[in-house]
């Protein structure tokens, strides 16, 4: 074959033509899609839950267990500070105490004494009308004595009632006490009865004497628990 002579290929060497068919498109009609939910009741333990990022969640029972750990944590760390406060606290609260006993016994006392002074001087003044110069010798300087000389430091804050009872020891002994040191030394030596200056001497301080055991206990019996009573009231005890 000469050259540039056209090559004659077979008709069964030659590619067939291919034919494309264009399909319709279809038209899919929405369904609609049932889901079935079933619910069952929770299981006896807590479920795990399950949080954003795949991290799973403390159960009840941990957070629980968590808690507590952390209190006992905390009562073992603060514990001897708490004690220490009860204690401190305990502590004072006795002391109060007993400083509060302490003065209600010191008040006690006080007024035990101040009622011995009202009594001595009562038991005077009821004794002069019914004792005999003895007897009424005898109480005033003994017991009287003794009342007396507590009376500033007992009394201190009341000088009107320190006042009164001045008073009324001085006129107890001016008119009676001096009286029956009088009559008695008379009593005791009868031969200067004879004298007649004497003898009115004698009648007259006998009956100083008489008049003076009946009107002091009539003047002052009634007074006398006027001026004490501010300070033997039970009421204002624990103000004095």
């Amino acid at each position: 074959m000469a050259p540039g002579t056209p090559v004659q290929l077979p008709m069964s060497c030659t590619r067939p033509a291919v034919h494309q068919e264009r399909v319709a498109p279809q038209k899919i009609e929405p369904q609609s899609v049932r889901v079935e939910t079933s619910w069952s009741l929770p299981a006896p333990h807590a479920p795990e839950i399950i949080l954003g990022g795949g991290f799973p969640a403390l159960s009840q029972s941990a957070i629980i267990t968590g808690m507590t750990e952390c209190v006992l944590s905390w009562v073992k760390d603060f514990a001897p500070i708490v004690v220490s406060i009860a204690v401190i606290w305990v502590t004072l609260s006795f002391n109060s105490w007993q400083r509060r006993l302490a003065r209600e016994q010191l008040r006690h006392q006080l007024y035990e004494r101040r009622i011995a002074v009202y009594g001595a001087f009562r038991e005077l003044l009821l004794a002069l009308p019914e004792k005999d110069n003895d007897e009424i010798k005898a109480l005033f300087f003994g017991k009287l004595r003794i009342a007396r000389s507590e009376v500033p430091f007992l009394f201190e804050d009341d000088p009107k009632l320190q006042a009164y009872l001045e008073q009324l020891c001085k006129r107890v002994t001016e008119e009676v006490i001096n009286n029956i040191f009088f009559t008695d030394g008379i009593k005791q030596q009868p031969v200067i009865m004879h004298d007649p200056k004497v003898a009115q001497d004698f009648a007259t301080r006998a009956n100083q004497l008489a008049l003076a055991k009946l009107k002091i206990p009539e003047d002052h019996l009634a007074r006398l628990p006027e001026e004490f009573a501010p300070f033997l009231r039970l009421t204002d005890l624990s103000k004095r």
